[in-house]
């Protein structure tokens, strides 16, 4: 329960614009979401639930109050990337391959007319 109510703290925080989403942040949700979803199935399987983790409901207490200015500082905005122009290639163009002089051997599913007409 009490890393369902974090989470949801965090989330109202971000909600409000108090606090933007960063790395950290994102591990940190995903871990709670990894706690929820083994302590459901523990509920479900009928299971003892085990405790989540104090340190990340000690992260999920400080990620629900709005960021400091230290914080906000410590966020290093990163530049859009310039998206490069994509390569194309140029088109190959393959010359005709000239006609070959007929083999004696034939390929194995070519049969003569004759060896046809014994077939039938």
């Amino acid at each position: 329960v009490d890393t369902c109510h974090g989470a949801e703290n965090v989330f109202d925080v971000l909600r409000n614009g108090q606090r933007t989403v960063t790395q950290n942040l994102m591990d940190t949700m995903l871990k709670a979401l990894d706690t929820v979803n083994t302590q459901f199935q523990a509920v479900q399987d009928r299971e003892p639930l085990e405790a989540a983790d104090p340190e990340l409901l000690e992260e999920l207490h400080r990620l629900c109050k709005p960021e400091s200015e230290d914080e906000v500082a410590a966020t290093v905005v990163e530049e859009p990337v310039a998206t490069p122009e994509p390569i194309i290639p140029e088109p190959i163009i393959e010359e005709p391959a000239a006609p070959s002089a007929p083999s004696s051997v034939g390929s194995v599913d070519e049969i003569t007319q004759d060896e046809f007409e014994k077939l039938l």
